[in-house]
């Protein structure tokens, strides 16, 4: 789970896109919709970038990744 400041910029950035995209598609419930699928990609994105960096730095302290951090 990402720290509770990066929850509160994804869940801003949601809430951005869904009134910029009730305004260009003149719906709230498409706006809403649209704003509710770009957050969870930015979740996602977080969330496995998160993870791999974690797992790259595991590697790294136990000597078995030859590549840089």
């Amino acid at each position: 789970m990402p720290e509770p400041r990066i929850l509160t910029l994804i869940i801003m950035i949601a809430l951005v896109m869904g009134l910029v995209f009730t305004g260009l598609l003149g719906s709230w419930a498409y706006g809403g919709a649209v704003g509710l699928v770009f957050a969870g990609g930015i979740y996602l994105f977080v969330v496995v970038n998160a993870r791999r960096a974690a797992k790259t730095l595991a590697q790294h302290h136990q000597g078995k990744h030859r590549g840089r951090i």
